[in-house]
């Protein structure tokens, strides 16, 4: 990706899915495909830091996307998606670049 001084243009932001400590057993219990998340939310948080970092390293934007335990799985129903990898993705994609005009 071309980094530019243009005060046009607006870089494509990531959106990491993200969950606080607190949440995390809640976070797990709701998703198809739990047996592919982290063990811990220690495992989990280093995941995504990593993933932060490599992409600001890329000149990406990176913006943490709370998802929410208790309202997640409705949102997905009215996406019409299954409640996993794929749409945490999607939603913090989306998320992350409301406004943007590139979702």
């Amino acid at each position: 990706m071309a980094i530019t001084n243009d005060s046009r243009f607006r870089p494509y932001v990531i959106g990491i899915p993200w969950c606080r400590e607190e949440d995390y057993d809640a976070f797990v219990a709701i998703f198809v495909d739990a047996k592919d998340l982290p063990r811990t939310w220690q495992e989990f948080a280093e995941a995504a830091e990593e993933s932060e970092k490599f992409h600001k390293e890329q000149g990406y934007v990176v913006k943490r996307i709370y998802i929410d335990p208790h309202t997640f799985p409705d949102w997905c129903r009215a996406q019409g998606y299954r409640v996993n990898a794929n749409a945490r993705a999607r939603f913090a994609d989306r998320t992350a670049n409301a406004g943007n005009n590139r979702t």
